[in-house]
């Protein structure tokens, strides 16, 4: 897995381990793709990102001779969780996400590049950098309207030459511009999320730093333990310059080692993805100089305690499988974004395995109707060989019914 894919998983869910039980379900998505006067768009590829079975995935088709295309995806999660990415020659890249009913996709023929320089923090241009839009946002949009393309082997990228320079052509006018940049031996760069990001048209400037490496070694009982994957992310409460970025990730090998390159000299927490049955203490506030390397960031798996509880309306006491309880704690430090997440069963029940010490428990916010939960937020003192039990209830959003009168007092 490459650091695009790696930074794409922190910026859309911020969740090192997340597990859940609703059903997987195939899905029909019909449009069509329209150019600025109507007419259809041929050969148009339409990429789709959705959530599949291991996180993020993309599939693409070709628009029919009338535009019109189809996308059958097998998830968990609705259409409307997903991105339509449209690429067609001549036309500015465009996004879109469903809604109810055929999805209608306008292209634009104006197009706008997003260009720039990539140097070491002397001044002298690096050349052989890989520069790729992550994502894409109109100004005055949520950033979570945005189109973010994460590990999408399409997005939109160029490569610096000799002076440094590179051009990202092809995107659509007026949009904020994210960047990553990388190459091997520097420190992977990406800019942090701000109403500082540039707007297509820009020139931009690029500074890239040597590498610092995390490496260490996770076991079990003393033995190896291989396909781990441990990450770094920057610590909010001590450094606030990466954003969220700065870090990286890497999967243990047969020996048990892993080491994280093209991180950013900081302060990062260094967590891992523990195997079914596991939990592990992360590494809070390690500090990294550029060019450097902390060894021995040593993980040893535990069997942890577990936590569980019910989610239920409030009102009736039915389950709510639709909600998501998640924790920070000894395994995944509050000083960070990541969080550790599960879902809801059919019967409203959660398990989250824990080492012990003292956890912040919360409820996520889904489903959309509820308002909030009780208990809101709480940090529990997880006892070593004592298994826990935290039940939350979730009070529904007021329904406000409203009738509009006519000049006549007719409604």
């Amino acid at each position: 897995m490459t650091g695009r894919t790696w930074m794409w998983m922190v910026v859309l869910g911020m969740v090192l381990s997340a597990t859940s039980v609703w059903s997987q379900e195939e899905i029909t998505v019909t449009g069509r793709v329209i150019g600025p006067g109507g007419e259809p768009v041929a050969k148009a590829d339409v990429w789709w990102n959705y959530r599949g079975t291991d996180g993020r995935e993309w599939l693409s088709v070709k628009t029919a001779p009338d535009g019109s295309f189809e996308i059958v995806f097998t998830s968990k999660y609705p259409a409307t969780y997903c991105t339509a990415v449209v690429v067609a020659e001549g036309y500015a890249l465009a996004y879109a996400r469903p809604a109810d009913g055929p999805m209608e996709i306008t292209l634009s023929r104006e197009m706008g590049a997003i260009s720039g320089t990539v140097a070491d923090p002397a001044g002298v241009p690096l050349a052989g950098v890989d520069v790729v839009v992550r994502s894409l946002v109109e100004p005055g949009r949520a950033y979570g309207s945005a189109a973010y393309f994460g590990d999408w082997d399409g997005a939109p990228a160029a490569m610096s030459n000799e002076q440094g320079h590179f051009s990202i052509g092809a995107l659509p006018m007026g949009h904020q511009i994210s960047l990553s940049a990388e190459r091997v031996g520097l420190a992977n760069y990406r800019d942090t999320y701000s109403a500082d990001w540039p707007v297509t048209g820009d020139e931009v400037r690029i500074v890239m730093s040597p590498e610092a490496r995390i490496s260490g070694r996770v076991t079990c009982d003393g033995e190896p333990v291989a396909d781990v994957d441990v990450g770094a992310q920057a610590n909010h409460e001590v450094d606030r310059s990466h954003g969220g970025g700065g870090g990286g990730h890497a999967t243990t090998g047969a020996d048990g080692r892993y080491e994280i390159h093209g991180v950013s000299a900081g302060t990062f927490n260094v967590a891992l993805t523990p195997p079914e049955g596991y939990t592990a203490v992360a590494h809070e506030a390690l500090q990294v100089a550029a060019g450097e390397s902390a060894e021995n960031i040593d993980f040893e798996l535990i069997e942890g305690v577990m936590l569980r509880g019910v989610v239920t309306w409030a009102d009736t006491g039915e389950p709510v499988p639709e909600a998501a309880v998640a924790a920070y704690g000894p395994a995944h430090p509050k000083s960070s974004a990541w969080c550790q997440a599960t879902k809801m069963d059919a019967d409203g029940r959660y398990e989250l395995r824990l080492p012990p010490g003292r956890n912040y428990i919360y409820w996520q916010g889904s489903p959309s109707e509820a308002r909030h939960a009780e208990p809101e937020n709480l940090w529990v003192e997880i006892e070593e060989g004592v298994d826990q039990t935290l039940d939350f209830r979730l009070f529904r959003k007021p329904i406000i019914t409203l009738t509009v009168f006519n000049p006549d007092g007719t409604s």
